[in-house]
């Protein structure tokens, strides 16, 4: 499910953003159909497509611009592997970029609990080496405690496939048990529940803010990010972030030595930045007019709308239509709250997505990917190609590409 930001009229082109993932691997990249779909929208002038580039392509020499993009979205426009791509056609914004500005620290509100950890349970995401720094921590902090947010992705139908299937670090969940003692473990809140039984953010996101404003830090042990959003909702709650020095992201320059613990990759190394940092505390603030400017979706929202009514004005056709430009920090990233909504294998998926947008039905609400998907078989996964449940997907494909000129394999 790409992000619709404009809806198409008769007269003016409607907007659609895909993730980098969708065009440089997903359905646009691989689909002859799609590729010559996209390309005849934008040419006639129905479509502005994008690209919301959200993980880290320092290693792409440049962007293998296609005729159908239209603009790009990423922080750094300077970016080398963006350097072939004309300046106006970027933006310095991402989903990073429209955060929601979360509710005032409550009077009083303690901070009670010394590190919150939110992450996954991926070997790139180094949360095993999170639990050793808090082993470690508690080793010269008795008292020290932390609160760990990441959601279990394990499929039970995979049995112990899963971790291998899935790319999920097993030592995490076989750590706590036998490394923390009883009375650490009362110390330290997992908040970790399954995925597939409650959904891929299965806390309220209020919830989450109250457990980062809770918190002296949050702590992220990861060497490679996008934009991660975590850092923002650590600042934008006045909590100050212990980060890799290792980090390579694209809001790095966000992150100082006042907002900051910069740790080592060497964990004992690290446990003792920590424990200095946490002796000397009041070392550390957030400049929140400078994060509220940086992150937050009130500023950017109007940016973005301009900007974009510019690039549609500049190809001779008038801005009307509904915008969609809420939530812009899960939507542009196809965060959705059951699904990764990125359509990365399933090509009659991809044009059952078009087949909606295209003609606006009644009821229909691009905010809900329940709504959109309605009866369909959201499983975007080569298994699930095979499916039976995916007929209705099928048949709206098919009417999608006869509407198109095209025909169907």
């Amino acid at each position: 499910m790409p992000c619709i930001l404009k809806e198409r009229t008769a007269a003016s082109p409607g907007i659609v953003s895909f993730t980098h993932n969708e065009a440089l691997w997903g359905v646009p990249s691989h689909s002859r159909r799609a590729r010559e779909f996209l390309a005849k929208s934008a040419a006639a002038g129905d479509w502005l497509f994008g690209v919301h580039i959200q993980g880290d392509l320092s290693w792409l020499k440049q962007w293998p611009v296609q005729p159908w993009q239209s603009f790009f979205l990423w922080p750094d426009p300077a970016a080398s592997f963006l350097a072939n791509v004309p300046a106006q056609m970027k933006l310095d914004r991402n989903c990073i970029n429209f955060m929601p500005k979360p509710d005032p620290r409550p009077v009083g509100m303690d901070r009670n609990v010394d590190i919150c950890v939110i992450s996954r349970p991926n070997r790139l995401k180094r949360l095993f080496e999170s639990l050793l720094i808090i082993k470690g921590l508690m080793r010269v902090r008795p008292d020290l405690r932390a609160t760990i947010i990441a959601g279990d992705p394990r499929r039970v139908e995979f049995g112990m496939r899963t971790y291998s299937k899935q790319g999920i670090d097993e030592r995490i969940y076989e750590f706590a048990q036998c490394h923390f003692s009883s009375r650490e473990l009362m110390q330290i809140s997992f908040i970790c529940s399954s995925e597939q039984a409650f959904g891929k953010f299965p806390l309220a996101r209020n919830l989450v803010n109250d457990v980062i404003m809770r918190s002296r830090f949050m702590m992220l042990t990861s060497h490679q990010e996008g934009t991660p959003r975590v850092i923002a909702e650590a600042f934008l709650t006045q909590t100050p972030c212990i980060l890799s020095r290792n980090l390579k992201s694209g809001i790095r320059a966000q992150t100082t030595e006042q907002n900051t613990v910069f740790i080592d990759k060497d964990i004992e190394t690290a446990v003792s930045q920590i424990d200095h940092a946490l002796t000397h505390y009041d070392r550390y603030q957030v400049d929140m007019a400078a994060v509220e400017d940086m992150f937050c979706e009130e500023k950017h929202i109007p940016e973005l709308k301009a900007w974009l009514s510019e690039l549609i004005r500049s190809r001779g056709k008038p801005v009307d239509g509904a915008w969609f430009l809420n939530d812009l920090h899960m939507r542009l990233a196809c965060h959705g709250q059951k699904l990764n909504l990125q359509i990365m294998n399933r090509e009659n998926l991809f044009f059952s997505w078009f087949a909606q947008i295209n003609g606006r039905l009644p009821g229909f609400d691009p905010y809900d990917e329940d709504a959109v998907f309605g009866g369909l078989n959201p499983d975007d996964s080569p298994r699930g190609m095979q499916r039976p449940a995916v007929r209705r997907a099928q048949a709206l494909a098919v009417r999608a590409l006869h509407k198109l000129g095209l025909r169907p394999a």
